[in-house]
């Protein structure tokens, strides 16, 4: 008699995996690609590249491919033909852009702080020296022009320098090994390079400790209503980016190395201990920062004077993320 409930369990287990069989595995979730962008190399864009390598993108179900384009007007038309909806960038570029009647805004930012250098040919011995010559820069509107800028100013030359545009920091090195500028404007590694060539360092902006917005995730509002859930996955994909750089040294110089292409283990430590402290941990752009993007833009944009630096932001997406709980997650109360 004892038997009977056993074998009516029995039946009732064999039903349920019948059943269990006849249902249809659930499909993989499938991934949606999206084409992202860079401006430089240098390791201010860790964060995208971290996030890239360490299979963050992945887990937010985005197919993430990255690219490096130039800063100023080829990303900026890159982001608003929906070529790359979504890149890391110099927040100067958007506040210009908008300035003049553009419709971008920032979503996230993770460097707020200055982190060039001005070097110059080893004949320039004091600042004044640089009077009527040229610096070279990546582009016009990208971080770099505005470092050179505010280096100028506080080297009391403003007005009295000229930049040139070429196209990124091996391009700026090479045109001073050939004489087309006498100055540069660099962060590591490239700074490390051109100390190798033989150049001076005539200012740290490190030291001077400007704020300015220098890494910014940038999209179009218009693209940003339409995709809000992308916008947010690709920032979470960013942010725990930061975490993996910031908590794994191995991981992050590996990763500024393939986008970098440094291969020299001592310049990929500098470059390491130089970016570590100034990379943010919660995707939040700095408004104390963007104001000084306005600043800067209010020397060739009359309009710049009466902006405010809530108008190029979005902060739903960074407050959204917050609220999860991911950056407790990642950072607990630190």
């Amino acid at each position: 008699m004892r038997s009977l409930p056993l074998l009516a369990l029995a039946g009732t287990l064999g039903l349920a995996t019948w059943a269990l069989a006849q249902t249809p595995a659930p499909k993989p979730v499938e991934k949606v690609a999206l084409a992202s962008a860079y401006t430089t190399t240098s390791a201010t864009m860790a964060p995208l590249w971290a996030a890239k390598e360490g299979g963050f993108f992945d887990e937010e179900g985005l197919d993430v491919s990255l690219t490096r384009i130039q800063a100023g007007a080829p990303i900026m038309a890159a982001i608003n033909s929906r070529e790359v909806p979504l890149a890391f960038l110099g927040a100067q570029q958007i506040v210009e852009a908008n300035l003049k009647g553009g419709d971008f805004v920032i979503v996230a930012g993770f460097i707020e702080i200055l982190g060039q250098s001005i070097f110059v040919h080893p004949s320039i011995e004091r600042p004044e020296q640089l009077k009527g010559k040229a610096i070279g820069v990546t582009n016009f509107g990208a971080i770099t022009h505005v470092a050179g800028k505010e280096g100028v100013k506080y080297l009391g030359l403003e007005g009295r320098v000229s930049f040139l545009a070429t196209g990124g920091p091996p391009e700026t090195l090479a045109a001073m090994r050939f004489g087309k500028v006498h100055g540069g404007v660099f962060s590591p590694p490239d700074t490390l390079r051109a100390r190798e060539l033989g150049f001076r360092e005539l200012v740290d902006l490190t030291k001077v400790g400007t704020k300015v917005q220098t890494s910014a995730i940038a999209t179009t509002r218009a693209w940003a209503k339409e995709q809000p859930d992308l916008v947010e996955r690709y920032i979470r994909a960013a942010i725990k980016g930061a975490h993996r750089l910031k908590t794994d040294k191995p991981f992050g110089t590996k990763a500024i190395a393939k986008y970098t292409r440094v291969s020299d283990p001592r310049l990929l430590d500098e470059t390491y201990a130089y970016y570590k402290d100034q990379w943010g941990k919660d995707g939040f752009p700095s408004l104390e920062a963007i104001q000084k993007n306005i600043d800067v833009a209010a020397a060739n944009i009359p309009e710049a004077k009466a902006a405010r630096p809530e108008q190029f932001v979005d902060l739903a997406f960074v407050n959204r993320i917050k609220g999860s709980g991911l950056i407790a997650e990642l950072w607990g109360n630190n």
